[in-house]
Order: structure tokens, then sequence, then C-alpha cells
């Protein structure tokens, strides 16, 4: 149920830049956010040296916690 909210409100975000931190992880990394589907979301990592990274497919069950873009 709270996947599907949160994939509903994550689909507002698509494009922005997200952090994105996991469980068992101690840091965070900023991704770009591709795609939102079911409870699956697609990002690209950001680089600080412009550079394009691959794309990640992620499980919203394997996430701890998602810093959203303010003002939006």
């Amino acid at each position: 149920m709270f996947e599907d909210f949160l994939s509903a409100e994550l689909e507002k975000y698509i494009g922005e830049t997200v952090e994105i931190g996991f469980v068992d992880d101690f840091g965070a990394q900023e991704y770009i956010l591709i795609s939102v589907s079911g409870d699956l979301i697609t990002v690209r990592e950001v680089s600080p040296y412009g550079n394009l990274s691959d794309l990640l497919t992620i499980s919203l069950q394997v996430i701890d916690y998602i810093r959203l873009p303010q003002g939006i």
C-alpha cells in the first residue's frame, strides 16, 4: 500500500535530482529520477564530473529514505 502512494508521489519528481539512502548502508547518493513503475524506480547517478552514468533500476523495498527537492 505505502509503495503505491510513494510511487504516485515520486512520479511528480521525474527529471529531478533526489537523494537516496539505502537500507544497511551508511551513506546516501544523489540520483536523477528517470522513471517510476510499480515498486521500481529507474535513476541515473549524478556525477561530479558531468559524466553520464548507466541507468539503475532500484526496488523501493531496499530504500531507507528519499530526500526530494524543495519547492516543487
